[in-house]
């Protein structure tokens, strides 16, 4: 009998050890400061590095990745006035499995220099705005889709060296793209950018760019014309907006060249008559210019300047 006791004290143990260290259950930075990921003492428990646990970030602390992880899904919870950062260096590599969520108010969960590496086949970035500042966002996947589901006004956003590498497609569900990088076309990279879903209105805007005057951007747009319907009144698809400062020596010249098509072959038609897509060179003094050189032979409605904006055909 006292035997059975030790035995069933000890399983009992076992599994309280298991639960607590499970991946299973959520993992929260508890430190209200910055510190390294890998300490223990900065959670309430480590999460495990085997891509099953879902980490938790409250507002105003930077987790420093010191050494390779892999979770499963990332949250940045609360309604706090701050942005959460996931820092390092470019040599580690943080490794999702899940999805990504920012912080609805509207407040930024940023990654910071380390490699972003998504190894499913889909995956959900939600929620609220990201920014990719640095940080390359690739796949270990054959194929990645990263499927944007933002509310209006919320953002993915890269700048400084940030980019998308490998076989990664960027599906714009509803949210937009803030690019403030030197190359616009290896932020989103190279595959095609989908539009899918009946979200409001989707914009790929290209700020502040320092690179040449004459820049291309190349990158494929597919419309999913059975997801987002034939839009509505003072909706578009998709608008793209370059935009630079108000000097003369920031005026920005670009030329879209990248194939725009429906992703079943078939016209995509918008009812709203604004265009199926909307472009837009946009600064204080009107010195930005968009040319478009694109094939839109699959779509019915034409590429037409928005607000504010001078477009041109080539």
């Amino acid at each position: 009998m006292k035997t059975r006791n030790m035995l069933t004290t000890a399983c009992v143990a076992l599994l309280l050890v298991f639960a607590a260290t499970s991946g299973y259950a959520a993992n929260t930075w508890t430190n209200t400061v910055s510190g390294n990921w890998s300490a223990a003492t900065n959670w309430d428990v480590l999460p495990l590095n085997d891509g099953t646990a879902d980490v938790i970030f409250t507002p105003a602390v930077t987790a420093t990745l010191d050494v390779d992880w892999a979770v499963s899904n990332i949250t940045y919870t609360g309604a706090g006035a701050a942005n959460t950062f996931i820092g390092g260096s470019a040599a580690r590599t943080l490794d999702v499995s899940g999805y990504l969520s920012g912080n609805a108010p509207g407040y930024w969960l940023f990654f910071q220099g380390p490699k972003v590496r998504f190894t499913g086949a889909d995956h959900d970035l939600k929620g609220g705005s990201m920014y990719f500042n640095g940080s390359e966002v690739t796949t270990s996947a054959g194929a990645t889709t990263l499927h944007v589901k933002l509310p209006d006004w919320r953002y993915v956003q890269f700048a400084g060296a940030a980019k998308t590498t490998g076989n990664v497609t960027w599906s714009m569900d509803g949210g937009q793209f803030a690019i403030y990088t030197a190359d616009m076309n290896a932020a989103l990279g190279t595959n095609k950018i989908l539009v899918a879903g009946s979200g409001g209105q989707r914009y790929i805007g290209v700020y502040g760019n320092t690179a040449s005057n004459h820049e291309y951007w190349t990158t494929p747009i597919e419309i999913d014309e059975t997801k987002i319907g034939s839009g509505g009144a003072g909706t578009i698809p998709l608008g793209l907006i370059f935009s630079r400062g108000s000097s003369d020596s920031d005026t920005l010249i670009t030329h879209v060249q990248g194939k725009w098509t429906t992703k079943s072959g078939n016209a995509f038609t918008n009812t709203s008559g604004i265009g199926a897509f909307a472009l837009y060179g946009k600064n204080d003094d009107q010195k930005a210019r968009v040319y478009y050189e694109v094939d839109n032979s699959g779509l019915k409605g034409s590429l037409v300047p928005g607000d504010d904006s001078w477009v041109g055909d080539v």
